[in-house]
Protein backbone atom coordinates (compact mmCIF):
# COMPACT_ATOMS: atom_id res chain seq x y z
CA UNK A 1 0.00 0.00 0.00
CA UNK A 2 0.98 3.44 -0.66
CA UNK A 3 0.28 6.39 1.25
CA UNK A 4 -0.93 10.06 -0.14
CA UNK A 5 2.77 10.84 1.03
CA UNK A 6 4.33 8.46 -0.77
CA UNK A 7 5.58 6.29 2.19
CA UNK A 8 4.87 2.65 1.28
CA UNK A 9 3.07 0.29 3.94
CA UNK A 10 2.86 -3.68 4.12
CA UNK A 11 -0.11 -5.19 5.29
CA UNK A 12 -0.34 -4.77 9.26
CA UNK A 13 -0.60 -8.83 9.15
CA UNK A 14 2.88 -8.01 7.92
CA UNK A 15 4.33 -6.62 10.92
CA UNK A 16 5.50 -3.31 9.42
CA UNK A 17 3.55 -0.30 10.72
CA UNK A 18 4.72 3.27 10.96
CA UNK A 19 6.74 4.07 14.19
CA UNK A 20 3.24 6.09 15.44
CA UNK A 21 1.07 2.81 14.67
CA UNK A 22 3.58 0.93 16.54
CA UNK A 23 2.72 2.33 20.07
CA UNK A 24 -0.75 1.26 19.72
CA UNK A 25 0.06 -2.20 19.65
CA UNK A 26 -2.83 -3.81 21.51
CA UNK A 27 -5.32 -1.63 19.59
CA UNK A 28 -6.11 -3.19 16.11
CA UNK A 29 -8.64 -0.99 15.17
CA UNK A 30 -6.67 2.00 16.04
CA UNK A 31 -3.83 0.69 13.87
CA UNK A 32 -5.94 0.00 11.00
CA UNK A 33 -7.58 3.80 11.05
CA UNK A 34 -3.33 4.86 10.70
CA UNK A 35 -2.32 2.64 8.28
CA UNK A 36 -5.55 3.69 6.38
CA UNK A 37 -4.65 7.01 6.52
CA UNK A 38 -7.89 7.95 8.78
CA UNK A 39 -8.62 11.71 9.50
CA UNK A 40 -7.07 12.77 13.22
CA UNK A 41 -11.08 13.17 14.58
CA UNK A 42 -11.48 9.29 13.79
CA UNK A 43 -8.59 8.28 15.45
CA UNK A 44 -9.42 10.55 18.37
CA UNK A 45 -12.84 9.43 18.91
CA UNK A 46 -12.21 5.56 18.58
CA UNK A 47 -9.54 6.14 21.01
CA UNK A 48 -11.24 7.92 23.87
CA UNK A 49 -14.16 5.04 23.22
CA UNK A 50 -11.67 2.41 24.39
CA UNK A 51 -10.70 4.68 27.49
CA UNK A 52 -8.29 7.23 26.39
CA UNK A 53 -8.06 10.00 28.40
CA UNK A 54 -7.31 13.34 26.63
CA UNK A 55 -4.52 15.05 27.87
CA UNK A 56 -7.15 18.13 28.30
CA UNK A 57 -9.01 15.91 30.61
CA UNK A 58 -6.31 14.33 32.34
CA UNK A 59 -4.65 17.94 33.27
CA UNK A 60 -8.37 19.00 34.43
CA UNK A 61 -8.20 15.90 36.89
CA UNK A 62 -4.03 17.54 38.01
CA UNK A 63 -5.93 20.90 38.44
CA UNK A 64 -8.97 19.10 40.62
CA UNK A 65 -6.67 17.26 42.77
CA UNK A 66 -4.39 20.89 43.44
CA UNK A 67 -1.27 18.70 41.77
CA UNK A 68 -1.40 21.75 39.10
CA UNK A 69 -2.76 25.11 38.02
CA UNK A 70 -5.53 26.01 35.54
CA UNK A 71 -2.23 28.51 34.43
CA UNK A 72 -0.01 25.66 33.74
CA UNK A 73 -2.12 23.67 31.84
CA UNK A 74 -3.66 26.57 30.00
CA UNK A 75 0.59 27.31 29.10
CA UNK A 76 1.17 23.53 28.61
CA UNK A 77 -1.85 21.88 27.37
CA UNK A 78 -3.79 24.18 25.33
CA UNK A 79 -0.81 26.17 23.43
CA UNK A 80 -1.59 28.03 20.15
Amino acid sequence: MVTASGLVLAPIEAGFLPPSAQAFAGADEIRRLMVSEAAPQEMRALAVAQGMRTMGTEAMALVASDVTTIDEVIRNVYVS
